[in-house]
C-alpha cells in the first residue's frame, strides 16, 4: 500500500509574466514535490538500460504490471518526472538493443485494471499538479482507455485555467484521452449530455470534438443537444456531427436530420457553410434543393461548400451548374422510387439471378449507397462462402459504415473464410486493423 504521503503536492506558485515576443501573459504553473518509494526504486531497478537490453517489451511490462496497483502512482510519477527515473545510465537514450523505459511504463499501465489506473492517475494529477503533469496523465488515459474514465478525465482538468484550453498542446492530449475513454466505454455516453452542460464553457468544444473522434453512434444525440446555443458552438457541433456520422454511421435518420437542416439557411454565413459540409457528409439527398440553391449564395465560401457537398454525396460533378444538378437528382430519385423496392425484394428472394441483378442495380446508384449497403449486407447471413465473398467485394467498393452491423455479425460465422472476408471489409470501411475477433471489433465499434 502506498503511503498517504506518496504524492504529497506542494504548491510553488509562479507569478504570471509576459512573453518576450507577444507581450501576452503566460499562465502560472505549480511545481509538484518529488518523492521516493519502494515502488519507484523497484521500477528503476527493472528499467536500467543494462536490464532492458535484448528483452521483449511485453515481458518487461508484464513484470512491472505484476507489482500490482500499489505501484501505479510510482510508475506515473516516473513518467511525469515528479520523481527521479532510472539511474543516469538508464535515463540516457536507450541503445538500439534496449527498450525505451517510458514505453515499458505505458505498456505496464495498459496491462493493469483501467479503473484503478484512472483513479490513481487522477489523484496524482489533480489539485495543484502542473499542466505538464496533467498532460502526462492524459497520455496515460489515452493508453489505457479506462471504463468509466470520464470522472478521472474531468478530475485531472479541474482547476486548469480556461485560457490554457485554447492552446493546441493542451487540446490535443485532452481530446485524444477522452476519445479513448469513450471509445472503450460507450455506455458512458448516456450520462454525458447532462454532465457536459455543467462543464466550463471553455471545455465544451474540446469534449464535443473528442466525442466525434470516439466513433460512437450514441454520441450523435449528445452533440445535437448543443445546437442553437451560439453560432460559435454551432460551428463546432456541426463539424463534429458530420465527422462522426461519416465515419460511424454513413447517414442519419430523419429525426436527427431535422436538427441539422435549418442551419443550411442560417443568417451567419459561417454556419451555412458548415451545414452544407455536414449535409454532404451525411448524404442527405433529400436536401438537394437547398444545397443546389446555395450554389448562388452571396458568400463564395458557402457556394464552394455546397458544390463540395453535392459532389461528395453523388460522386458526380456539374461544377456550379444548378440546373444540371437539379436534373441529375430528379432522375436518380425517380429511378429509386420506381425501382428501389423491386430490387430490394429481388435481393431477399434468394434466387441467384434476381439477387445478382438487385445487387448490381442498387450498388450502381451512389446517391443511395447507404440504403443499398444495408440491403446488400443482409446477404452476409448466407452460409455460402462464395456469395459472401462477392457481397464483401461490393461492400468494399461502397465503403458505407451502414454495413458494419451485418459485417460484425458475419465475424461470428463458423466458416473461417467468411470471417476473414468480413474482417477485411470492416478494415477497409473503418480504417482499423484488427484480427477477425468479434469481441475486439464490437469493443472498437460498439463499445461492448
Amino acid at each position: 500500500m502506498i503511503q498517504s504521503a506518496l504524492l504529497l503536492l506542494a504548491t510553488s506558485f509562479s507569478p504570471a509574466y509576459a512573453t518576450e515576443d507577444s507581450g501576452t501573459t503566460r499562465l502560472p504553473v505549480y511545481a509538484v514535490q518529488r518523492f521516493d518509494s519502494q515502488w519507484v526504486l523497484r521500477a528503476n531497478e527493472v528499467l536500467i538500460e543494462k536490464r532492458l537490453r535484448g528483452r521483449v517489451l511485453e515481458d518487461v511490462a508484464a513484470e512491472l504490471a505484476g507489482f500490482g496497483p500499489s505501484a501505479i502512482q510510482a510508475y506515473f510519477a516516473i513518467l511525469a518526472g515528479t520523481v527521479d527515473g532510472p539511474t543516469a545510465e538508464g535515463a540516457s537514450r536507450p541503445s538500439p538493443d534496449a527498450i525505451d523505459p517510458n514505453a515499458v511504463l505505458f505498456a505496464a499501465l495498459g496491462r493493469m485494471n483501467p479503473r484503478e489506473v484512472a483513479a490513481h492517475v487522477a489523484a496524482a494529477a489533480s489539485g495543484e499538479a502542473s499542466i505538464d503533469v496533467r498532460l502526462v496523465a492524459m497520455r496515460v488515459l489515452e493508453c489505457v482507455g479506462a471504463n468509466g474514465g470520464f470522472d478521472a478525465w474531468a478530475q485531472i482538468l479541474d482547476g486548469v485555467l480556461p485560457e490554457q484550453f485554447s492552446r493546441a498542446y493542451v487540446q490535443g492530449p485532452c481530446e485524444r484521452a477522452l476519445a479513448a475513454v469513450v471509445s472503450r466505454d460507450g455506455s458512458s455516453i448516456s450520462g454525458l449530455k447532462t454532465r457536459l452542460q455543467k462543464l466550463a464553457p471553455a471545455l465544451q468544444p474540446l469534449v464535443l470534438r473528442a466525442l466525434a473522434a470516439s466513433r460512437r453512434p450514441q454520441a450523435v444525440g449528445v452533440l445535437t443537444a448543443f445546437l442553437g446555443q451560439s453560432h460559435d458552438l454551432d460551428l463546432v457541433v456541426l463539424s463534429c456531427v458530420g465527422r462522426l456520422v461519416e465515419e460511424a454511421l454513413g447517414d442519419l435518420p430523419e429525426e436527427d436530420l431535422t436538427w441539422i437542416r435549418p442551419f443550411a439557411e442560417d443568417t451567419d454565413w459561417r454556419v451555412r457553410r458548415e451545414a452544407m459540409l455536414v449535409l454532404g457528409r451525411v448524404s442527405d439527398w433529400r436536401s438537394h434543393a437547398v444545397i443546389t440553391r446555395a450554389l448562388a449564395d452571396e458568400q463564395r465560401l458557402v457556394q464552394q461548400a455546397a458544390h463540395w457537398a453535392l459532389a461528395r454525396m453523388t460522386r458526380a460533378d456539374f461544377a456550379f451548374d444548378a440546373g444540371a444538378w437539379s436534373t441529375w437528382f430528379e432522375h436518380e430519385i425517380v429511378w429509386y422510387e420506381l425501382n428501389g423496392p423491386r430490387f430490394e425484394r429481388a435481393i431477399a428472394s434468394q434466387d441467384p439471378a434476381d439477387v445478382l441483378e438487385g445487387v448490381r442495380e442498387l450498388a450502381g446508384h451512389t446517391l443511395f449507397r447507404h440504403d443499398a449497403a444495408r440491403t446488400i449486407a443482409t446477404l452476409l447471413a448466407s452460409p455460402q462462402s462464395d456469395l459472401v465473398a462477392q457481397v464483401c467485394l461490393v461492400l468494399h467498393n461502397l465503403r458505407s459504415p451502414a454495413a458494419c452491423p451485418a459485417l460484425l455479425a458475419a465475424l461470428e460465422s463458423v466458416d473461417a473464410s467468411i470471417r476473414e472476408a468480413a474482417r477485411a471489409t470492416l478494415a477497409v470501411i473503418t480504417g482499423l486493423e484488427l484480427a477477425p475477433d468479434p469481441v475486439a471489433w464490437k469493443r472498437a465499434l460498439v463499445g461492448t
